[in-house]
């Protein structure tokens, strides 16, 4: 896949776009993946049962950390938008996946525009190794400063998906403007 890096500290004159490798997710662990098509910049928010959210301006947490944070167009000649973030295990509880619209590319003429996001969940099964996508969501966001939850779903004390635990239901990851 493509990926903006950065090997040293520094503006964004130290990152650099190219090759990385892909994710890979061990057992007991998640993935989550969202893609965007256009050159304004979504954010991925992801929340594990009782921590901070993960975020652009909070990359790492107990369990999850944000592992690509696209800045929309920056340095980027595709008009894709990638953010993964990938958890250290997985502890029991409710997990809240949000995207946020968090600006316009207006270097490039951009404009306000609705911005359609496809979120992927997968886990893989400690005892199998076999990876399950559990969940993939489309969630349109049409203005900037705009939150909108994705998924909510539980984990068990296995670390198994709580059957009927999907929800849409709105839960702010962020600070700023909400949908509700």
């Amino acid at each position: 896949m493509k990926a903006v890096t950065c090997t040293q500290f520094g503006g964004p004159e130290v990152l650099v776009y190219g090759d990385a490798p892909e994710p890979t997710i061990a057992p007991d662990e998640a993935l989550v993946r969202v893609r965007a098509c256009g050159i304004n910049h979504l954010d991925l928010w992801v929340r594990a049962p009782g921590e901070t959210p993960v975020g652009y301006s909070n990359k790492g947490g107990r369990t999850f950390n944000l592992l690509r944070d696209d800045r929309g167009h920056y340095d980027d000649p595709t008009l894709l938008n990638y953010e993964v973030s990938y958890s250290r295990g997985l502890p029991a509880g409710e997990y809240v996946v949000n995207l946020h619209y968090y600006g316009l590319a207006l270097g490039l003429g951009a404009s306000a525009a609705e911005v359609p996001a496809t979120v992927v969940v997968s886990t893989r099964d400690a005892a199998t190794s076999v990876v399950s996508r559990h969940f993939t969501e489309t969630v349109t966001l049409t203005r900037v400063g705009e939150e909108a939850t994705a998924l909510r779903f539980a984990i068990d004390d296995s670390g198994k998906i709580v059957p009927g635990s999907l929800s849409h239901l709105f839960k702010p990851l962020r600070e700023g403007e909400k949908r509700w």
